[in-house]
């Protein structure tokens, strides 16, 4: 289905649940406003100074807040996944650099030299085994500390397992009493964890993940490399593919690398 721009940013204002109808509305307009044109400044994709002026107001108002934003396209991505039988969650990270604005004190390190500074993201997108994206299931995002600064007490490597748990909860919740998709989370090379690999066991859900390493696995070949090449490609329609290609019976592997412990 595919919705007007307009139509599907009053839902994701809806979903938000703002305190204010007319908080709703500027929201709607705003994210309008950002799809049309994406590349541009707030006054530019405004077009008028009294709208970027209701813009700057809504971003500085106390009563919209970083978790209703949040919420609000989540739940609406979610809603749109109930539709499907297969999901594929997809997580990545990527760093935005504010090197030059000097003024915010809260950015962080984001290169080994501590010259630039900025956030990283990590997002988790909903896509459809036929590759149409279906929207934002989670984002993080945090800044890292400054040297000499204490470190944060939850490992940075916790966003994939965070990623999973937030796509299930909003997922779940947005279902009620329907049945949710079947979830294949997609994740590079650095969600090759054991506690990640777990996490998606323990969630009952399957994954595709890029390996870094060549672990010990429950099967006759007894690494994970050589048991994948050895299946063969199955000539069938991508949903069928992904879904063999994410088959849990490579999955029991083991953390320390000694098969049959774990």
């Amino acid at each position: 289905m595919t919705l007007s721009n307009m139509v599907w940013a009053s839902q994701v204002a809806m979903a938000a649940e703002l305190p204010d109808e007319r908080l709703d509305k500027r929201l709607a307009t705003i994210v309008v406003d950002t799809i049309e044109r994406p590349d541009a400044s707030i006054p530019q994709a405004s077009g008028s100074a009294g709208q970027a002026k209701a813009a700057y107001r809504f971003y500085s108002n106390p009563r919209v807040t970083a978790e209703a934003l949040h919420q609000g396209f989540t739940v609406n991505t979610a809603q749109r996944c109930l539709d499907q039988d297969v999901v594929l969650v997809v997580q990545d990270t990527t760093t935005m650099n504010f090197t030059t604005l000097r003024a915010i004190k809260e950015m962080g390190p984001i290169d080994s030299g501590g010259l630039a500074r900025g956030v990283h993201v990590h997002t988790t997108l909903a896509v459809t085994v036929s590759g149409q994206v279906v929207g934002i299931l989670d984002q993080q995002y945090w800044a890292r500390p400054q040297p000499g600064q204490p470190k944060p007490q939850e490992k940075e490597s916790n966003k994939w397992i965070n990623g999973i748990d937030a796509s299930r909860a909003v997922l779940y919740q947005a279902a009620g009493d329907r049945p949710v998709p079947r979830l294949i989370h997609l994740m590079d090379r650095e969600g090759d964890a054991y506690e990640v690999m777990m996490a998606v066991v323990d969630a009952g859900d399957s994954a595709i993940i890029r390996c870094a390493q060549n672990r010990r696995i429950d099967d006759p070949l007894a690494k994970a490399q050589e048991a994948v090449r050895s299946r063969r490609c199955c000539v069938a329609p991508r949903s069928r593919c992904l879904a063999r290609a994410a088959s849990p019976s490579v999955v029991r592997w083991c953390k320390c690398g000694r098969r049959g412990c774990g």
